[in-house]
């Protein structure tokens, strides 16, 4: 860690903080209960993933997982995790598909392709791999890719619609996030590690799987 510290303001105090420190670490070290709420930070009127890193002196607000912004972080989150746990338990894509149907406001409902086993049963394997994705406190990472090596790389995943997707895309670059060997395209932004989407659940309905939000 570098010898450089920095001022960081949050309400009324300022302390010290090392460069190169991400923004998840600050808030461990300022307030454990503050850290666990939060989500994203605003660092001098920008809003910033945790995963980012203190580069100067800043002042800094707490978006929280109960404010509108942050839970739609914590869905978006909740759901990355969901497709990983998913292809841990079921295989990888292109062996198999899980493809979301509709999205409600308690709940995503997905229906799945090539899976062999029952879908309770498979709900159960799924559920215990979430819980198990959490309690690792796995860091969701994010990379900055040209669209072209997006697409090519989302192709070898076999993960072709994905891939097609792209073709639409008019911008240059994207942004890819990984949870250990899975990963995906989102537009917006993650929670810092797994450890924040504690609160989760799954259900049968029909013949799908829902991935219940927490209200």
């Amino acid at each position: 860690m570098s010898e450089i510290l920095y001022n960081v303001t949050i309400g009324d105090q300022t302390k010290e903080f090392p460069e190169g420190m991400p923004y998840g670490e600050v808030l461990q070290n300022w307030d454990e209960q503050a850290a666990a709420d939060t989500v994203l930070v605003l660092v001098n009127g920008i809003l910033c993933e945790l995963h980012k890193k203190l580069r100067a002196d800043c002042a800094i607000e707490l978006v929280s997982v109960s404010s509108p912004i942050g839970r739609e972080v914590y869905k978006r989150s909740l759901n990355f995790m969901f497709l990983k746990a998913f292809h841990d338990v079921a295989g990888l894509p292109g062996d198999v598909r899980v493809m979301l149907q509709f999205a409600n406001g308690n709940g995503y409902y997905y229906e799945t392709e090539g899976v062999p086993e029952d879908t309770e049963s498979l709900v159960k394997r799924i559920h215990a791999r979430m819980r198990e994705i959490v309690d690792q406190k796995i860091p969701i990472n994010k990379d900055k890719m040209k669209t072209s090596a997006a697409k090519k790389l989302f192709a070898e995943h076999g993960m072709e619609e994905k891939s097609r997707l792209f073709r639409f895309r008019r911008v240059s670059q994207v942004n890819v996030y990984s949870l250990e060997d899975y990963m995906d395209y989102f537009y917006g932004y993650m929670v810092w590690h797994t450890g924040y989407l504690h609160n989760l659940d799954l259900s049968v309905y029909e013949k799908g799987i829902v991935l219940v939000l927490p209200d």
